[in-house]
């Protein structure tokens, strides 16, 4: 007799789409698991801060990079620039929500004492602290390492799908404290069912670095969809053989529909993800009871896989419901999991509305000799079960976000390279190899074991031992097994020049390193078209007899320069002494103007009009820091000609932090110099968008000044 275990399901929300709560995964159930959020000055603190995903007692608060609590750890803070300290009796929590009933899961954190005063706090964990829910999961009665150390909470099954955490702390006695960071929620094992919204190639979860068994889009369409360079197999009944898939119906074939009727768009989906969800392979038998059975073949056993069926809304009066069972060992005596769907209603598994398009992913252990059988039967008659694609992969740590993005242009010179996975992970062996693309000439070797490449939880940074070179074209390789995740599964290897390839700023561009009058490069022999003042201060600065003209929201016209911003309205703002500045630069580096809102994706746009065409200029941003710990981010595109065919960007300048230009001090203040042609006719524009919600790019100063003809004289005073 077949033994048959129907597990629940968990719902995943849209909000975590593309994250999955499964073995040596994190799961998006905690927020601000750094304590990054709010920012606390270099130095600071704050008690009970607002607006940080945790909930704060008396005693407890975030400290920021160099503030009194830390502990003697070389490294400050093992995730980010903050952590939270629990001082004498305090606690912190928060609600963990979105975990799967019956999974079993793992939390870890950094704990440590504020070590300027006395060790021997205590520190328990819980969840559903007071209720009758209530489990201790650690509990450490003497808190004693002077350095960060990693600790692991006891394992628990989750009974419910969310709980509340809290971190406690009860020794009274004396001034001790306990500082804690990087707190991780984990799925030790699980096999299950999961559904995950997508509308586009975006949020898919489809990536060229993931391996693949398969990858079949059904229907009539051919070839199948190519979806963020992954190349789908089109699969119907007139072509293509098995590719280690066989498709089975109890009665009646198999048919291919094309998708192009009036119910056919698959609603709220974009992209190449379009044509994956577009035509269909179905049972052409309606009967009630029939069933449909696709055989995945080619698996290897005692590798854990994904597999993924794509599933969206065929008609909106329907109910093409079907109960989907997954049987890992084929006809065998194991059927890890079932569930009950309805195709055209979206809800039943969660979604939020009854057209979300989604996948629904089962892992699963590929058991020897066998294949993964998934049956699907239709309960009711003319509701035949819609298959739309398949994807069956590998599970491995693979790469999810790049920074520089592949394909970028425009990326700076001292750019870290910046890989974040979809889950923890360690560093394994092997190298990263960073290539020309010209000529595919090695540029530079990282051993990952060295310190030029540092692993923060689901983040990889590579930084390069020196500049890139203006205006070239790179890619990055990586070996199989470099990253690893927290069970030893090692990550595919990046190969070729197609997966994570950029090109860098143009040598149009140059940063120059400013501390006052005489060299910051302002000279009253230079003609300007533009040399403005930005915020509140009147009359604008005066430097080297350069007058400023000041602008703000309420004065001066336009000085052949306007402002627009995406969303709100600029803001003028009094500023401060800037660090490390002296003489009349002072007061142009002091206030500012700025898009006051926040916005991640918003942006500033300032136009330059009034220039001559075919005269050369230089445009300068003259930059400085605001805020010490604050990470305050532009991605910067130049059209000399509006907005026409010619553009020239700077991906990633960090106003808070100028070594992201190559100044030598993140405090050092510089200037963005910008040459260009004018075009007959158009103006210079200049759009900053900010990437960071909260972040607006601070305008300080402006100037343009003509670049004379070459061989011209020119007398500066």
């Amino acid at each position: 007799m077949r033994t048959h275990r129907t597990m629940k399901s968990v719902i995943l929300q849209a909000a975590v789409a593309g994250c999955l709560v499964f073995a040596a995964s994190m799961a998006d159930a905690l927020e601000n698991t750094g304590f990054e959020v709010p920012v606390q000055a270099a130095g600071g603190y704050k008690y009970t801060p607002a607006g940080a995903s945790w909930s704060f007692s008396a005693s407890a608060g975030l400290s920021g990079k160099d503030g009194p609590w830390k502990c003697n750890s070389i490294s400050p803070d093992p995730l980010g620039a903050q952590f939270a300290y629990l001082q004498g009796a305090a606690s912190i929590s928060q609600t963990i929500s979105g975990l799967a009933v019956g999974a079993s899961y793992v939390l870890s954190f950094y704990e440590s004492y504020r070590t300027a005063k006395s060790p021997g706090n205590t520190l328990s964990v819980t969840l559903d602290e007071g209720l009758p829910t209530e489990m201790t999961i650690y509990n450490n009665p003497n808190v004693s390492s002077p350095t960060w150390a990693l600790r692991t909470a006891t394992a628990f099954v989750a009974e419910k799908s969310s709980y509340t955490l809290t971190f406690r702390s009860t020794n009274q006695l004396g001034d001790t404290t306990t500082i804690i960071d990087g707190v991780t929620l984990e799925v030790l094992s699980a096999t299950w069912i999961s559904y995950v919204k997508v509308t586009n190639d975006a949020d898919c979860d489809i990536r060229a670095f993931k391996t693949y068994t398969h990858k079949l889009d059904f229907g009539q369409g051919t070839p199948g969809a190519l979806i963020n360079g992954v190349q789908f197999d089109a699969y119907n009944t007139a072509a293509n053989g098995t590719l280690n898939f066989i498709n089975q119906v109890s009665s009646g074939t198999v048919a291919d529909h094309s998708g192009n009727g009036v119910n056919d768009a698959p609603a709220g989906i974009s992209g190449n993800l379009y044509n994956l969800m577009k035509d269909m392979y179905y049972n052409g038998s309606f009967s009630a009871g029939g069933t449909t059975t696709w055989k995945l073949s080619g698996l290897t056993a005692g590798v854990n896989y994904d597999v993924r069926i794509y599933v969206r809304q065929w008609r909106s009066v329907a109910a093409r419901t079907a109960t989907i069972v997954f049987d890992p060992d084929g006809a065998g005596p194991i059927s890890d999991s079932s569930a009950t769907i309805n195709e055209d209603d979206a809800r039943t598994v969660g979604m939020s509305a009854a057209a979300d398009g989604y996948y629904i992913n089962y892992r699963f252990p590929a058991v020897d000799g066998e294949d993964l059988v998934i049956t699907c039967t239709q309960p009711n008659a003319n509701m035949a079960w819609h298959l739309y694609g398949i994807t069956c992969e590998q599970v491995q740590p693979t790469v999810k976000l790049l920074n520089p993005g592949n394909n970028a242009a425009g990326v700076l010179l001292a750019a870290d390279l910046v890989a974040t996975f979809n889950t923890i992970i360690r560093k394994g062996s092997g190298n990263i190899t960073l290539k020309r693309s010209s000529d595919n000439s090695v540029v530079e070797t990282f051993d990952v074991s060295s310190g030029a490449v540092t692993v923060n939880g689901v983040q990889v940074k590579i930084n390069p031992a020196k500049d890139l070179e203006p205006y070239t074209g790179y890619y990055l390789e990586m070996d199989a097994g470099a990253f690893k995740d927290l069970t030893g599964i090692g990550c595919p290897a990046v190969t070729g020049n197609s997966l994570w390839s950029f090109t860098t700023m143009s040598d149009i561009f140059t940063f120059v390193q400013i501390t006052n009058d005489v060299d910051c490069g302002i000279k009253s022999g230079k003609t300007y078209t533009h040399k403005l003042d930005f915020g509140q201060g009147t009359p604008g600065a005066l430097i080297n007899g350069v007058q400023f003209n000041a602008y703000n929201k309420a004065a001066n016209g336009t000085l052949n320069f306007t402002n627009l911003v995406s969303s709100s309205s600029v803001a003028d703002h009094a500023g401060d002494v800037p660090a490390g500045i002296t003489g009349g630069l002072v007061q142009l580096l002091s206030d500012m103007y700025f898009n006051d809102k926040g916005t991640a994706g918003g942006t500033t746009t300032w136009r330059l009009s009034g220039l001559t065409a075919g005269v050369n200029y230089d445009a300068r941003i003259y930059v400085r820091q605001w805020k010490s710990v604050a990470n305050r981010l532009a991605n910067f595109v130049f059209d000399p000609d509006g907005s026409g065919p010619i553009s020239d960007s700077l991906l990633g300048v960090n106003e808070d932090d100028a070594r992201s230009v190559g100044m030598g001090a993140a405090n050092d203040a510089y200037y963005i110099s910008y040459r260009f042609t004018a075009v007959s006719g158009e103006d210079l524009v200049i759009t900053a968008t900010q990437p960071i919600p909260t972040f607006a790019w601070h305008l300080y100063g402006i100037t343009n000044e003509v670049i004379p003809p070459a061989g011209t004289v020119i007398l500066i005073n």
